[in-house]
């Protein structure tokens, strides 16, 4: 399973990126990243995006396999409201 959600100034990310563990290790992420990533790239858009975890690889092979690259490294921030500033 994988969605387009977000658009950007001129692609889109995909998000919500999952395999029911009874269909790991059979390409169907791949197979599915890559015709997704496919039909947006055709609707004009000039990149797709995605993120995953540095702590899953096998997910980070799945995309490079279908030609993702690694442009960066992301930060995450939480707001917890006893902890804010105000």
């Amino acid at each position: 399973m994988a969605a387009a959600s977000r658009e950007l100034v001129h692609g889109i990310a995909i998000t919500y990126l999952f395999t029911p563990e009874e269909f790991r290790g059979k390409g169907y992420a791949a197979s599915n990243i890559y015709y997704l990533s496919k039909e947006l790239l055709e609707q004009g858009y000039e990149f797709c995006t995605l993120f995953v975890d540095k702590k899953n690889p096998v997910s980070a092979k799945a995309y490079e396999k279908v030609g993702y690259q690694i442009v960066g490294d992301n930060y995450e921030y939480i707001a917890i409201p006893a902890e804010m500033n105000a």
